[in-house]
């Protein structure tokens, strides 16, 4: 639930700060521009950090499972390869499922 808050926090903040373009009339400042495009990537990482580490139901600091890391390095190849990261999830979400069927989780 926590992460569906911060999630719809980070998109309200992002809407509100380049929506104020039509409500206020004019430019938002360079500065406040690139502070709204770095929102989401930055709670995205938060999200799949803490996803990473924080292992098992009480949330204890641990190391990914074999399955991830390779999950990770096929991701981060492909989608700095081709500079898609959407290509790079495509190939990183089968990736961890073959993982998985094969016990590396």
């Amino acid at each position: 639930m926590m992460i569906l808050g911060t999630f719809l926090v980070a998109a309200t903040v992002t809407y509100a700060l380049r929506s104020s373009v039509t409500v206020i009339g004019r430019p938002v400042p360079d500065w406040v521009d690139r502070i709204a495009g770095l929102v989401t990537p930055a709670i995205l990482a938060s999200m799949v950090s803490s996803g990473l580490l924080l292992q098992g139901p009480e949330r204890q600091v641990g190391l990914p499972s074999p399955a991830v890391v390779a999950a990770l390095a096929c991701t981060f190849l492909v989608a700095r390869q081709r500079q898609n990261v959407a290509m790079g999830l495509a190939v990183g979400l089968p990736a961890y499922w073959l993982g998985t069927l094969l016990g590396l989780a």
